[in-house]
Formats: C-alpha cells, sequence, structure tokens
C-alpha cells in the first residue's frame, strides 16, 4: 500500500481504537505529512524504501529547519507510533527507526507567575472598555485560572456544561478524549453567570462566544490572552495560556492537595505533572513549603481565597 492510505489507517487506528484527540490526530497528520514531503524527493513510494540513514537525514533538517528538541522528539515520537503499527499489521518487516535515539530534552524551570501577577492577569481580563468582552474575557481567564483547563477544553465547553445548582464543570472529550467533572468555586462560578447575562444569542452552543454569538476559533484565544497580558503590565518572556495551568497545579499543592488529587483533576501525565509542578519555583521540593515570591509578598493562597478578584471585582461594582 502506498503511503497515504496507511497514514489514513493509521489514524483510522488512532481514533478508532486508541480514542485520541481531534488535535492530537490533527498533530500525528501533521508530523507524518512532514516526514513524507521530505522523504519524496529521495525516491521513497513506500514504507518498504524508508532507511535508517533517511531518518537521520531528517531529523539533521528539522534541526536545520530551527525546531526545538521537543518538537523534534514529537516529530520522531509519531514517527516511531507509525511504524509499531505497521510493524503489528505485517506491512513491513524492517524498522529504520530501532537505532534511532532521539534528541535529549532540556527541563528547563517553567515560567511561573505570582498570586500578585495573576490578579493583574484578572483584573486586566476585565478591564475592556466593551462590558460584554470584558465579561467574556474575564470569565475565561477566571476558568483558567481557577480549574487548570487545557485552552482547547475551554474551547469545547458549553453552556450545559455549567452546573450553577452541583458547582460543577463538566469537560468533554479531553485529552485523550476522556471526560470529567471538576469542582467549581465562586471564583469561576461568579464571572460565568455574568457573562451569561450578557452573552449575545447565536446558533452555537459554546459557552463563550464571539460578540456576535459565533464559536471562538483557538487563534481568537490567543488574540485575547495577548491583549490581556498586555495591558496586565507582565513583560517577562515565557507567559502562555498554559502557564496559567501551571499556576493552578501549583496553588492547589501548596494549599496541600496531594499529586493524585492534582493529576485527576488536570488529567495530566503524572511525569509531566511532577516537572511542571516540582519544579516550579515558588515550591519547595524538600519541605513542601511555598516560598517567597521576588516581590515579597508569600504565596499561601490559592483558588477560592478571599483576595481573588472576583471577589474584590464584585465588591467594587457593588459599592
Amino acid at each position: 500500500m502506498d503511503t497515504c492510505s496507511l497514514t489514513q489507517d493509521f489514524l483510522v487506528f488512532l481514533d478508532a481504537e486508541k480514542g485520541y484527540s481531534r488535535l492530537t490526530l490533527q498533530a500525528y497528520a501533521s508530523d507524518l505529512s512532514q516526514f513524507w514531503t521530505f522523504a519524496r524527493p529521495e525516491h521513497v513510494g513506500t514504507p518498504d524504501d524508508v532507511t535508517t540513514a533517511l531518518v537521520r537525514r531528517w531529523i539533521v533538517h528539522l534541526r536545520q529547519q530551527g525546531l526545538a528538541s521537543s518538537s523534534i522528539a514529537r516529530h520522531l515520537s509519531a514517527l516511531r507510533s507509525f511504524w509499531a503499527f505497521l510493524l503489528d499489521n505485517d506491512h513491513v518487516a524492517h524498522d529504520p527507526l530501532r537505532s534511532i535515539s532521539g534528541p535529549k530534552r532540556k527541563h528547563a524551570v517553567p515560567t511561573c507567575l505570582t498570586v500578585p501577577e495573576v490578579e493583574l492577569i484578572l483584573s486586566a481580563a476585565g478591564s475592556h472598555s466593551n462590558p460584554v468582552i470584558a465579561a467574556r474575557d474575564f470569565a475565561m481567564m477566571s476558568t483558567l485560572v481557577f480549574t487548570g483547563l487545557r485552552r482547547a477544553e475551554l474551547l469545547a465547553l458549553k453552556v450545559a456544561d455549567v452546573s450553577f445548582e452541583t458547582r460543577a464543570l463538566h469537560v468533554r472529550n479531553g485529552k485523550g478524549g476522556k471526560d470529567r467533572v471538576l469542582p467549581v468555586t465562586a471564583e469561576v462560578l461568579g464571572p460565568v453567570e455574568d457573562w451569561l447575562g450578557r452573552r449575545p444569542s447565536g446558533k452555537t452552543d459554546a459557552l463563550f462566544t464571539t460578540t456576535y454569538g459565533n464559536r471562538i476559533h483557538p487563534t481568537r484565544i490567543q488574540i485575547i490572552w495577548k491583549r490581556v497580558l498586555t495591558d496586565s503590565g507582565i513583560t517577562r518572556d515565557g507567559i502562555t495560556l498554559h502557564t496559567l495551568r501551571h499556576i493552578f497545579a501549583t496553588l492547589l499543592l501548596q494549599n496541600g492537595t496531594d499529586l493524585v488529587s492534582i493529576q485527576k483533576l488536570l488529567h495530566a501525565d503524572q511525569t509531566q505533572l511532577r516537572e511542571g509542578v516540582l519544579m516550579h519555583p515558588l515550591v519547595k521540593r524538600d519541605a513542601g513549603e511555598p516560598q517567597q515570591s521576588s516581590n515579597n509578598t508569600r504565596v499561601t493562597q490559592g483558588p477560592g481565597s478571599s483576595r481573588s478578584v472576583w471577589r474584590m471585582r464584585s465588591e467594587a461594582t457593588a459599592g
């Protein structure tokens, strides 16, 4: 069979048998497509034509393209998974990746946010001159900060996924296609309720929409995030939407939540969780006690604390 047909069969396998999410399938398809694009000029028509030397030249090509070690490792992982599929189904008899070792990944300390900086971000999110946009952005950022959702999970939320009665959030089709139910506090429910009171009517049932009532595209939320970060006044490098997920996990750990419980809440890989949380500068690995931040503010309050921006904002509005 040709490479295109085999790749499609592999993606169907990942979808039907492994239950991978749509975004993960897209990543696999993209990585494999890039490999076949590179291999085609090398007179590769079928997987049998792929050699170890070709794979090594491909890795060198990725480095020359400026890809980070982590990205190269992801590309290589996709190709390994594809080849394992081919071997299991007797499509090939050789493994050109057997002697290939992936690039060593640098375990950099994740960029961290202090609690005052999180408050700056939430305050900036709710400061837009358009009250509808302000309510939406504040609700989205509050949800990310106090639930640790991934960007895709946030955008996939539906209005019906929020239960004010049970104080829960139903996250559907998360990483690996799995659902989970998260307990949520007033720091999430308050902003979401305020947003729903202003949410434009439209054809979509998405919880968060544009001002025209349409579903928010992933590129749009990046534009929203850029505006919020700029308005917050935080200028350090490496602060992304995913940083909010790290701060949620770190604050939970500081407030006594064990790693197993945090892993269930975030639906995170245990190794990545340990690297992302225990390497966080605000956490002392030896004693488990919070360190002081750079501005001498002791980080001891997590989600649900009385210092939350939502409560301060509510008091200011009431006043």
